[in-house]
């Protein structure tokens, strides 16, 4: 193996143990279905720095890990709760090479910030949906009763990410670690 793969491994594993520290340490339960989390930074964060690919391998294995972790564990429907990390680290890097140029734009940032953020809240409610179907605890009223609140949230998250992610850039940049 050269090099460059390992260096790929050791940043992917790096970044995935960190979004899994923040999911379990770095996230507030407001309910079931709706919580204030950090554990989004490292998924977003190397998107940027190292692209598409690396951002939706940092979200597929930091969630898998944080499923196999949580109370749930490995069930059926897992890989529907994966696919909203690997959707949205991947959607992390692509939409920063369109958006790296107004980094220190707050709208920018925050309109980036709000579509990877909702590409989760989306997902994820898709994953809430066809979980509820399989294991017989569907009630609309739960699961879609609580998308505006969520939605709200995921727009409050990227407000509070408009004022991390950009420093966390500027201050890699200023150390050489990103073009």
């Amino acid at each position: 193996m050269n090099k460059g793969k390992i260096k790929t491994l050791v940043i992917v594993a790096l970044f995935s143990a960190i979004f899994y520290v923040l999911s379990k340490y770095g996230t507030v339960k407001i309910s079931s279905s709706i919580k204030l989390t950090f554990q989004n930074l490292p998924l977003i964060l190397s998107g940027i720095m190292y692209g598409p690919v690396v951002g939706a391998t940092v979200g597929t294995v930091g969630m898998f890990i944080s499923q196999l972790y949580s109370e749930y564990g490995l069930t059926v429907t897992t890989v529907l709760w994966i696919l909203p990390y690997t959707v949205a680290g991947l959607l992390s890097g692509l939409l920063y090479n369109s958006f790296k140029t107004k980094i220190n734009n707050p709208v920018f940032m925050f309109l980036y910030l709000a579509i990877v953020n909702l590409c989760i809240t989306f997902f994820n409610t898709i994953a809430q949906v066809v979980d509820a179907l399989v294991f017989g605890y569907y009630d609309e009223r739960i699961i879609f009763g609580s998308i505006l609140i969520r939605v709200v949230n995921a727009l409050l998250i990227s407000i509070l990410y408009t004022g991390i992610i950009p420093i966390l850039v500027r201050t890699l940049k200023k150390i050489n670690y990103l073009n």
